[in-house]
C-alpha cells in the first residue's frame, strides 16, 4: 500500500506507534478500525512500561556495582552474589543491609 499524501512527513512521538507509521502511513489513527487502534494502545502502554522497567533495572545495577567496588576480592563478589539473591527473593531489608555493611543473611 502506498500512499502519497495526507501525511508525507509523520512525526513519531511517544504516543506514535511505530507500526502504525509502517502499515498505515497515511492514515490517520482516528480512522482506524477500532480493535486495531486499541492494539496500538495497548502496544504503546506495554512498550511504556517496559522503557520504565528498563530504566529501574539500570539504577538497581548500577546501585549494586557501586556497593561493590567499595570492596576489593571475595567481599566484592559475595556483595553482587548476596544483592542479587536479595532481589530475587524480593528482600529489599536484606538488599539495602547488604549494600550498607556489605554483609547479609547467606
Amino acid at each position: 500500500m502506498f500512499c502519497t499524501s495526507l501525511y508525507p512527513n509523520p512525526v513519531l512521538s511517544p504516543t506514535t506507534s511505530i507500526y502504525r507509521l509502517r502499515l498505515f502511513p497515511c492514515l490517520p489513527t482516528a480512522d482506524l478500525p477500532s480493535p486495531t487502534r486499541d492494539l496500538i494502545a495497548e502496544h504503546g502502554k506495554r512498550a511504556t512500561n517496559h522503557r520504565a522497567l528498563l530504566e529501574a533495572l539500570k539504577e538497581v545495577n548500577q546501585m549494586i556495582q557501586r556497593a561493590a567496588r567499595l570492596r576489593v576480592g571475595g567481599p566484592k563478589a559475595r556483595v553482587v552474589t548476596q544483592c542479587r539473591a536479595a532481589i530475587k527473593n524480593n528482600n529489599m531489608a536484606a538488599l539495602f543491609k547488604i549494600i550498607r555493611d556489605g554483609d547479609g543473611p547467606v
